[in-house]
């Protein structure tokens, strides 16, 4: 009898999830304290050099620098990677900053039907 992924998938998401419960109940003191510097971690490292770049983004945006931006790089960003020319800001952001601030950017210049 064959299985097919989808059931191999569900047995072995659900197997993990299983595992991972069971650990965090055997040994909460360690989970508790992994959480802890999980978060410390975030707010000490990431948070912080991730806001200058939310902040500078939000100005550029709302400054209408972006529709500058674009019609600079309509003629490159348009051949290139089929987007129009705003992208060249989001990929520019997205290189200085990162995966999220760059998903961030291209959802909100997405939801402005940029």
């Amino acid at each position: 009898m064959k299985m097919n992924a989808s059931l191999i998938k569900t047995i072995l998401y659900a197997s993990t999830t299983s595992f991972l419960a069971i650990s965090f109940m055997v040994f909460p003191k360690e989970a508790y304290e992994a959480s802890i510097r999980g978060l410390s971690m975030w707010f000490d490292v990431v948070f912080p050099s991730l806001l200058p770049f939310f902040i500078m983004s939000e100005f550029l945006i709302r400054f209408g620098v972006v529709s500058f931006i674009g019609a600079l790089f309509e003629p490159i960003m348009r051949p290139l990677f089929r987007v129009p020319g705003a992208g060249g800001f989001v990929w520019a952001m997205g290189l200085a900053s990162g995966f999220p601030a760059g998903a961030k950017l291209t959802a909100r210049l997405r939801q402005e039907k940029k």
